[in-house]
């Protein structure tokens, strides 16, 4: 009986553990929203694109966008030299993003497209905000200002 009763528990932990850890693990789709409105476009709080984030065997994270959303520009406009004019479905929104040390699921140092506005930002941040929410930001090449996008899991 205590046998049982022992690899119950184990079982039990394993478990837990795994399912804790798959939750941490920020690899996925994820809805990207507009934080603001930008440039005389009325964007907040628009869903704009599902994005798969992967991460590599390193740590280094990268968002593809795989889906558009509610009728946003399907290549991309005003878009630096080597995105101009490119689809973007399969583009890479936000590349070179390091791991934070110490917080799993954290990166920084990234660079990030705005292919609705053509903007770059420098200096990209992704942290947790919540159970299965994460914010981006970043720099903004165009203004300067610190602009931002939630991200929630796709269900």
């Amino acid at each position: 009986m205590k046998s049982h009763l022992t690899n119950w528990l184990c079982c039990l932990l394993l478990f837990v553990a795994s399912a804790s850890s798959f939750a941490q693990s920020p690899e996925g789709n994820w809805i990207a929203t507009y934080d603001q409105n930008v440039a005389g476009k009325m964007l907040k709080d628009k869903d704009f694109a599902v994005m798969e984030l992967r991460v590599t065997p390193d740590g280094v994270a990268r968002f593809i966008i795989k889906t558009l959303l509610n009728g946003f520009s399907t290549v991309c406009n005003n878009c630096p030299p080597g995105y101009a004019m490119k689809p973007t479905i399969g583009l890479e929104w936000c590349k070179n993003l390091q791991p934070v040390s110490g917080k799993p699921g954290e990166f920084e140092s990234g660079w990030a497209l705005d292919p609705e506005t053509g903007d770059t930002l420098t200096e990209v941040r992704i942290k947790k905000t919540g159970r299965g929410a994460l914010e981006l930001s970043g720099r903004s090449a165009k203004s300067g200002s610190i602009r931002t996008f939630q991200l929630r899991r796709q269900q």
